[in-house]
């Protein structure tokens, strides 16, 4: 009788219900089907034994009833068998191997670009970190964190392992959320600056200063041991009480003199008392400040020029009123000639005024030479060959 592979002839001694396909009078047969499922092909050894030939990538099981067992990694990884027969799974970048009811699979597994992750007996999520980076958990996350300070300062691990940071000047340790970073704290050049446990900013004070806060900053001032200058006065905490537009530890800086520009001016910013402001005080103890410059003071209508008068100014000293057109502290600058200046001076002219008006005019012995443009000598020895020239009421002769 012809059989079909993975069917096996059998005879029977005891009778077999389910079993029996053809029956004689002297014996009982039965045919046996093998199975291995759909993933390998199932045939009888000479000994009768089930045997099982898997397809690429499936293994053969044993026990009772041998089948053949696919290879599975998911989707994220490649899987193939070892020459033991275990299952491995080689899983893409970002994933790791984990077991489950005792079936491996690549599972997302990520500690960032400085360290290699993996998952434990348990299933649980592990970072090995490299050199120079630890373990750090945001946001419920585990990854490896470098050691990094940030810019302002150097990074290095503590005996324990913990991150520790050398801060530049300028700047101190900060916390948030585990990590530890350089960020700018400043209390002047009196004292330290710090962060607490809440990440607030705090001053340690050189002996003779106290901490102060301004505009919300804190910093180390110094103690009024000394007098508080441009009438400020020492408080009850030991510290000077500034007058407005005024500030610093002794109150010697006069906030609103950078406005002035005192110094383009030969003259230096003062405080004002009475009025509280700041204002100019020339070098020059003669000069008044006014209108932007340093102006010498009259003493007597004929110091000021064009006979113009001397008047006594509100902060009594006295000055020239300049007519129109004319201007300095004396009233010596012709306005409408100071914009010919420098066209009378390429002419070799003088500038003078005429009614509201400038003109360059060529002095006495000179004449426009109209070719050029030039106030030249009129005796010139063009004119006069063989002769000497004079000048005779404004005109050249010849002798």
């Amino acid at each position: 009788m012809l059989l079909l592979q993975g069917l096996r002839l059998g005879l029977m001694t005891t009778p077999a219900e389910e079993n029996i396909s053809e029956i004689s009078s002297n014996s009982i047969y039965f045919i046996e089907a093998c199975d291995c499922g759909k993933n390998g092909k199932c045939y009888f050894s000479d000994e009768d034994e089930q045997q099982c030939k898997c397809d690429t990538g499936f293994l053969v099981i044993q026990g009772e009833l041998k089948y053949c067992k696919g290879c599975d990694c998911g989707k994220n990884g490649k899987c193939y068998f070892s020459d033991e027969g275990e299952q491995v799974c080689e899983c893409d970048i970002g994933y790791s191997v984990t077991q489950k009811e005792g079936n491996k699979f690549c599972q997302e597994c990520d500690c960032g670009k400085n360290g290699k992750c993996y998952f434990d007996n348990e299933g649980q999520k592990q970072c090995d970190c490299d050199l120079g980076s630890l373990i750090a958990v945001k946001e419920g996350n585990t990854y490896c964190h470098e050691c990094d300070c940030g810019n302002n300062g150097k990074c290095y691990f503590g005996d324990e392992g913990e991150q520790e940071c050398e801060c530049n000047i300028g700047f101190s340790v900060r916390e948030k959320e585990g990590i530890k970073y350089c960020q700018g704290c400043d209390c002047g050049k009196n004292g330290k600056c710090y962060f607490d446990d809440r990440g607030e900013k705090e001053c340690y004070c050189n002996s003779g200063y106290i901490v102060t806060e301004k505009e919300g900053n804190k910093y180390c001032r110094k103690i009024c041991d000394k007098e508080c200058l441009n009438g400020g006065s020492c408080d009850e905490n030991g510290l000077c009480k500034c007058k407005p537009r005024t500030s610093g530890d002794d109150c010697s800086i006069i906030d609103d003199c950078y406005k002035l520009g005192c110094d383009f001016a030969d003259a230096r910013c003062v405080y004002d008392k009475g009025n509280e402001v700041a204002m100019c005080q020339c070098n020059n103890k003669t000069h008044l400040y006014a209108d932007g410059k340093c102006r010498a003071t009259c003493y007597e209508d004929k110091d000021c020029n064009k006979g113009r008068v001397c008047t006594r100014t509100e902060k009594g000293k006295y000055l020239c009123e300049c007519p129109p057109n004319f201007k300095g502290a004396m009233c010596e600058i012709n306005v409408l000639c100071e914009v010919l200046e420098y066209t009378c001076r390429t002419m070799n002219a003088q500038c003078v005024v005429k009614g509201s008006k400038a003109f360059c005019i060529c002095p006495s012995g000179k004449n426009l030479d109209m070719k050029s443009g030039l106030c030249v000598d009129i005796c010139n020895l063009e004119h006069c060959v063989y002769g000497r020239c004079e000048m005779v009421d404004s005109r050249f002769k010849c002798r």
